[in-house]
């Protein structure tokens, strides 16, 4: 079982140290969840909510990391959203301590690393859909069609309307290419 862990924390590593920098808990979440898809199968706690899937580990983890003084967490107050905007980085001593960790195997560490430059030009927005088309239609196969799942998909996402959630279908084939290599 630590093994899991550290190989989560490593992942979870893994992601920041790619990007140096990521802003929003958001986008960790829906980066890590698409990721988990190509082979980790990991982090298994994923549930849908406000934003589509949502792991309590990854957001317990990210505290900790900050804790222990392997990420940083800088907090920036949005006046127009009224919301928090958190921006994550990895430290020297996270950097390190990712050494430390064997992510195995290397050929799924280097397929991790081309898939996050594939996601690194999507939005948060286009994440968050892409996750929650995928979530929704792996928890319930009862979805057969794509139109159904872009309506069910609407009916928890109203602030996206179809043409949007439909170009984000593109998730499935992305996912496939990406575990055919």
């Amino acid at each position: 079982m630590m093994l899991d862990t550290e190989t989560k924390t490593g992942l979870l590593l893994l992601l920041l140290d790619h990007f140096k920098e990521i802003k929003g808990r958001t986008r960790i979440q829906k980066m890590l969840y698409l990721t988990n898809q190509i082979g980790w199968n990991i982090i298994n706690d994923y549930h849908f909510y406000q934003y589509g899937p949502y792991s309590e580990w990854v957001k317990r983890e990210l505290d900790t990391l900050v804790e222990r003084g392997l990420i940083k967490e800088d907090k920036q107050e949005d006046k127009f959203d009224e919301k928090t905007i958190y921006e994550y980085k990895i430290t020297q001593d996270g950097s390190k301590y990712l050494q430390t960790i064997s992510l195995q195997p290397s050929d799924l560490v280097t397929k991790t690393k081309r898939f996050l430059d594939e996601l690194k030009s999507y939005r948060t927005d286009d994440l968050e859909i892409m996750t929650s088309l995928y979530f929704l239609k792996k928890s319930d196969p009862e979805i057969e069609t794509n139109e159904r799942l872009v309506k069910f998909v609407k009916l928890y996402k109203p602030r996206f309307d179809e043409p949007k959630i439909e170009k984000n279908l593109l998730v499935f084939q992305l996912i496939e290419n990406f575990n055919k290599n």
